[in-house]
Formats: structure tokens, sequence, C-alpha cells
């Protein structure tokens, strides 16, 4: 149960996309978690909230996700992970050539936001990182 100061917490975090993990998706046929990822879209779209389903693999999952209103989803049944080069590589061959990279400085570490034990991560705009 939470209580009043950590939810209070939660509503003033400046988020803009939330990305829920594969486990939100993988369990699609359960009517109860159907529920929670409409109440989910519901609560975004009221917030302007951008929500990334990760770890759609099969058809019947995009399906269900166009169904009830998710726009922006990954996982396998998109593309596999790669790398920068092999994404430039893949965009090119379908036509879609992107400028020069910018190089990135040196010692800048790669951006990665772990998921929290609820099976959400939450990513914030740039100026809210630490």
């Amino acid at each position: 149960m939470s209580t009043y100061s950590e939810i209070s917490a939660i509503a003033n975090i400046p988020l803009d996309t939330i990305k829920f993990d594969p486990t939100m998706i993988s369990d699609y046929r359960n009517p109860r978690v159907v529920k929670l990822v409409k109440r989910a879209i519901q609560i975004a779209e009221d917030d302007g909230i951008h929500l990334v389903f990760d770890g759609v693999n099969t058809p019947e999952q995009t399906a269900l996700l166009n169904d009830i209103g998710a726009h922006n989803a990954q996982g396998n049944m998109y593309a596999s992970a790669m790398t920068a080069s092999e994404m430039r590589m893949r965009l090119e061959t379908m036509g879609l050539a992107l400028g020069t990279p910018e190089p990135m400085p040196a010692g800048t570490p790669a951006r990665h936001t772990p998921a929290n034990a609820t099976g959400v991560e939450a990513l914030s705009k740039p100026e809210f990182d630490r």
C-alpha cells in the first residue's frame, strides 16, 4: 500500500515518457492485465505522457496494443537489438538515409535507465537527469 507522500512524490516527477517492460505485455491474454494497460493509456493521454511498450514479439500483442490505443511499441516483432551502425545500414537499405552522425565527446557514457521493481521504466526529460 502506498502512502500519500509516495503518491505525491510520483505525481511531481516531470515525466514525458513511460516505458513498460516486457512483463506488462507478455501476459496479454489476461483480462486484468489488458484492463490495467488500458487504464495506463487513459491516464497517460490525460496527462500528455507518451507510453512505450517493450517486448512486443507477436502479431497478437501488436494487434492488442493497436486495439486498445497504444501507439508506441518495440520488440522483436519490429526488429532485434542492433548497434547504431546496423540501424543506419537498415535505414539506408530502406531508402531512409540519415545525415552524418555527430561524434560523441570522449568519455561520454551510454545512456541507460534501468527498469524499477514495478515493471515500469520512467524516462525523464534530459534537464532532470542526474
